[in-house]
């Protein structure tokens, strides 16, 4: 019951914002009820609380409500992805024509990478993973490469901040060894996940940078050590994913 109640505040939410932004201009409080058709309570405390959460503002002048900042943010950030996607997928088909193996494209949110897009290769492997599926940032090659090149005081706030968690013998339990390995990310231009999320699975990575030269999600080829038990496979491996990050990068407007 608890769980329909939210789900209809969520819809009431999102109805108040779809009115304010089809109106185009700013509204009072009485305009908003009108508008919506909610009673003034309800709609005062929707206002309430969107506002607290910076999806609505208001004039302490005009007492009108407009739309607040962090709707922009979502709306750039989404219209971002949404490019990236379709920019990235056809260089991470050919990348997965070129290897054979699985190309991930990945963003990082928090201090875990979410899977944008995924393109499997026809070698079956038992890793449960798919778009939206979240990892750590210290046992994945694409976490380990953003954190590389991101920000260095983001960087370092997000590994203060983390809890390690081992995944396998090989998975990188603390920040001054995970500072090390972002150090030789640098130095090489791409990341290594050497069986660390899980074991019998390796992935390289490189960076994706956008406009302003800010990394802003991260692309890898992933594979089984069974079929590819060389030690450094990855080195092979690494120049395709690399040609193709500095494609999308360059395509998204990069020009370092």
């Amino acid at each position: 019951m608890a769980e329909k109640n939210q789900v209809k505040t969520l819809e009431k939410c999102v109805h108040v914002l779809t009115c304010m932004a089809d109106n185009l201009e700013p509204m009072t409080l009485n305009e908003l009820i009108k508008k919506t058709g909610l009673k003034k309570t309800t709609t005062y405390r929707l206002l309430q609380a969107l506002t607290s959460l910076q999806l609505m503002e208001k004039n302490p002048e005009t007492k009108q409500y407009h739309l607040g900042p962090k709707l922009i943010y979502f709306g750039v950030t989404a219209l971002g992805n949404l490019d990236l996607h379709k920019i990235s997928l056809p260089i991470m088909t050919k990348l997965r024509n070129d290897t054979g193996e699985t190309i991930n494209l990945s963003i990082l949110k928090g201090s875990e990478i979410i899977i944008l897009a995924r393109i499997r290769s026809d070698h079956l492997f038992n890793v449960n993973l798919s778009v939206g599926s979240r990892l750590p940032v210290n046992c994945t090659s694409q976490g380990k490469v953003i954190l590389a090149y991101m920000n260095d005081d983001r960087a370092n706030e997000i590994m203060e901040n983390f809890i390690f968690e081992k995944k396998t013998e090989k998975t990188i339990v603390s920040m001054s060894a995970l500072k090390n390995e972002l150090e030789l990310v640098r130095e090489k231009g791409y990341a290594v996940n050497d069986e660390e999320l899980e074991k019998g699975l390796s992935a390289v990575a490189a960076p994706i940078f956008n406009y302003a030269g800010e990394v802003i999600a991260a692309i890898n080829v992933s594979y089984s050590t069974a079929r590819h038990p060389e030690p450094e496979m990855y080195k092979r491996f690494s120049k395709k994913v690399i040609t193709a990050s500095k494609k999308i990068s360059k395509s998204i407007g990069f020009s370092g």
